[in-house]
This record gives C-alpha cells, sequence and structure tokens, in this order.
C-alpha cells in the first residue's frame, strides 16, 4: 500500500482513490503515462471539439470502477482470491497501454491491433514487467491470460470485457461527457446494484432489466453520433493514406535521414517480434510533428496530405451505390497506390460493417436472474435488446475525396467515379 493514498480527481468518478503500492507504481511507468498523449475517441475531436480526453483518464477510470465493482457486486468479493483483485484491478488499468496514436484509428495501418499490443507490453516493457514480478513471476502472464479471455476463473475476463464491463461502462460516461452529448449517459449505480455473481457466472436481477436497455441504447447512439461520424473518419482517411505514402516513399531513399522519420518508419513496421520501445515511442503529439516536417517535403503527394492533416483539410465523403462498385473501385485504388500514383492517395474506399451491437455467442449473453430463480438471456426477457440483435450484418461503402481533387462540375458519386476514371 502506498505510503499516503493517491487521489485523482476526475470529471466522471469525481475522487478516484489508489491505495495499492502495485498500481501506483504502475501508473508510473512511462508505458502508461504514454496514454496522456493518445487521445481517447481518435479523429472525433475534429468534429466534437472537446473530445480531447484521453487513454490515460479513461484506464483509471475503467480501474475506478473495478474497484466499485468489489465493494458493490453481490458475491464478486467472495469469488475471487485477494490474489486475483490485484489481478483484476491490473488487468482494468493496462487494458489499452497497447493503443497507438490517436486510438483504434491507428490500427488501419499498423501490424498490430491494440489487444495484442498491449499484452506484448505486459510481458516484454521492462519497467512494467519488474512491477509485476515483485508480486510473483506469474503474475504478468496472468494479467495476459485474463485479457485474452483464457484465465481459469472467467469472472475475470467478463468483468473487463463482455457485453457489460468496465471498459463500456467507463468509455460510454465519459466519452459522451467530453463529446458534449446526451447519448452515453446511464444509471452505472443501479446496475452494480443488480449484477450478481454465483459459480463463476454473472448475472443481474430482473429488476434491473431498464437500467441494462438504456445501457445498451447509450452504446448504440454513441455508436451512430460519435464514434461512426464520417467527418472524423475522413481525419482518419488521411492518417491512414499519410502512413502508407511515407512508408512506400521511405523504402524508396526519397526521404531525408532525420532521426523522427526513422522512428516514424520503426513505429509503422512493428510486429510481435519488434522491440517494443519502438512502438512506445509514438503518440498522438510525435506523429503530429512528423506531418507537419512531411507538410514541407518535395513529394507532392505525401506534402498534400501532412498539409491536410495539419490544416484540418478533411476529405469530402460520398457514399457508393453498392458492394459491386465498391470492390471495382477498391481495386482499382490499391493498384494505384502500389505504385505510387496520385489517385491511389488522393482517394480512399471503405467498407463500413455494422455488426449486430448484442453478441449471439452464448458466453456473452447478459443473463437475467428471474424472481423465481430461473436463468435466461436479457433478450427473451427485453424487445429492446432482441432488435438490437440483429441477425444479418449491415454493409456500407464511402468514398472519400481529397477536397482539391474533386471535379468542380461533378454533382453525384457516379459522376466523381466517371471523371476520376474508376469505373
Amino acid at each position: 500500500m502506498p505510503k499516503k493514498e493517491k487521489v485523482f480527481r476526475d470529471p466522471i468518478h469525481n475522487y478516484i482513490y489508489v491505495q495499492e503500492e502495485m498500481i501506483w507504481l504502475l501508473i508510473n511507468t512511462a508505458a502508461f503515462q504514454r496514454l496522456n498523449n493518445i487521445r481517447q475517441l481518435g479523429g472525433s475531436f475534429q468534429v466534437f471539439h472537446g473530445a480531447m480526453h484521453t487513454r490515460f483518464g479513461h484506464s483509471l477510470g475503467a480501474y475506478a470502477i473495478t474497484k466499485e465493482m468489489l465493494v458493490k457486486v453481490s458475491g464478486l468479493a467472495n469469488a475471487l482470491t485477494k490474489r486475483e483483485q490485484q489481478l483484476l484491478y491490473c488487468a482494468a488499468l493496462l487494458h489499452d497501454v497497447g493503443h497507438g496514436p490517436f486510438s483504434h484509428a491507428s490500427e488501419a495501418f499498423l501490424a498490430l491491433h491494440h489487444e495484442e499490443m498491449t499484452c506484448k507490453i505486459i510481458l516484454e516493457d521492462s519497467e512494467i514487467r519488474e512491477i509485476l514480478d515483485r508480486e510473483d513471476k506469474q503474475f504478468a502472464a496472468d494479467v495476459v491470460a485474463i485479457l485474452r479471455k483464457n484465465y481459469s476463473n472467467p469472472i475475470l475476463s467478463k468483468i473487463i470485457s463482455s457485453q457489460v464491463d468496465v471498459d463500456r461502462m467507463d468509455y460510454l460516461l465519459r466519452d459522451s461527457y467530453y463529446a458534449g452529448v446526451p447519448y452515453g449517459k446511464y444509471d452505472l449505480a443501479r446496475i452494480l446494484r443488480v449484477m450478481e455473481i454465483e459459480v463463476q457466472n454473472v448475472y443481474f436481477r430482473e429488476s434491473g432489466i431498464y437500467a441494462l436497455e438504456d445501457f445498451m441504447m447509450s452504446r448504440y447512439h454513441m455508436k451512430q453520433q460519435v464514434y461512426n461520424n464520417l467527418k472524423g473518419k475522413a481525419f482518419e482517411t488521411l492518417l491512414y493514406l499519410s502512413s502508407q505514402r511515407f512508408q512506400q516513399v521511405w523504402e524508396q531513399n526519397k526521404l531525408p535521414k532525420y532521426p523522427l522519420y526513422q522512428m516514424m518508419y520503426d513505429f509503422l513496421t512493428v510486429t510481435q517480434t519488434s522491440d517494443v520501445q519502438k512502438f512506445l515511442a509514438f503518440d498522438d503529439y510525435l506523429f503530429t510533428a512528423v506531418e507537419k516536417l512531411l507538410a514541407k517535403e518535395e513529394d507532392v503527394i505525401l506534402s498534400t496530405l501532412a498539409n491536410d492533416i495539419t490544416r484540418r483539410k478533411l476529405p469530402l465523403v460520398f457514399e457508393l451505390p453498392d458492394a459491386i462498385v465498391f470492390e471495382k473501385v477498391n481495386k482499382k485504388l490499391l493498384e494505384l497506390r502500389e505504385n505510387g500514383e496520385e489517385r491511389g492517395f488522393f482517394i480512399f474506399a471503405e467498407r463500413e460493417l455494422e455488426k449486430s451491437l448484442y453478441s449471439y455467442e452464448l458466453a456473452d449473453k447478459i443473463m437475467i436472474k428471474k424472481a423465481d430463480g430461473s436463468i435466461e438471456p436479457i433478450e427473451k426477457c427485453s424487445t429492446i435488446i432482441k432488435a438490437l440483435q440483429k441477425e444479418l450484418i449491415q454493409e456500407s461503402y464511402y468514398l472519400y475525396v481529397i477536397k482539391d481533387y474533386v471535379p468542380t462540375h461533378a454533382a453525384t458519386v457516379e459522376e466523381i467515379l466517371i471523371q476520376l476514371e474508376l469505373v
């Protein structure tokens, strides 16, 4: 336990108390402090100007809710050993430490998903590993097992990642607050009150169905209004195209050998066998600094994209009519990009998959404990949740075009495709 209890003032949870020595030490590692420089919502701040909050605050929030659960959720404290409680705190705190610049936006151009990078950092970052190893030599591996959902006690993984988990519980409230929208608000206190742990299973009492419906609808509305906002995605498209062009030009030895450019290339090409420090060196600010340098380079494609990023000159967005057109356009653009041609980097086609908001997987369902003691999935009790459980994955197709590249006389996306010789 720290010599003195540490306290964070937080706009969502008011006070976050840190009473465990291990947690305080982890918070002060370079890898965790880096999260102060990683925006939570990727490119959404280009639309919702208040959404400048970070993965640091969210990670602390997930830890805070986990601690609250240990006190308020019936049966949870008794279902976990003291060591497992410490494991749970660490997993909640570190679950997002593997995010790249602009969070999910960078996953489009990185080889490793943030969840795998998180596990890699926990196992390989010497500072984090030294702290976890003080508990015991298996501790780090068990934290990773929780995150990968193969720890022996499944309750720990369900608390960190499930339909109703500490991750979503925090980010819905936090993202809603900072984006300045009301959609993510729900009754956290009520959900914790009706949550129960029995024989390594999570149940919610029937009296809490309305609170759970509200929680799921908050997820739905935030997804539609904030997370899938097309202007935010347009900014993230610029990040992707700029990264692809940078890597191409660097490999052709057409850029100055600045140390910062070398760091950028090392970051973009990180794999499972790479040194984690090459990944951890980069955050939103360093990425933006590189873009400011690239804006002055001779390569017209690279400088145009970098200028658009630094000046918030977002691409225009058009919806493509169907999958056939998308596949044809996307194939052409990939060929152009591979050949280093301008059109390939000034135009981007995207397939947007809208998956079912509520899982069909039996192990991931929200289970309701009825007054008579029987257990059934929530969709059997709630028409709202049943409506969110779509059978088919819906697809949408979008075309992003750099503003100065849109033909001035083209009124429709069909005309644009013809003028740009993409169909």
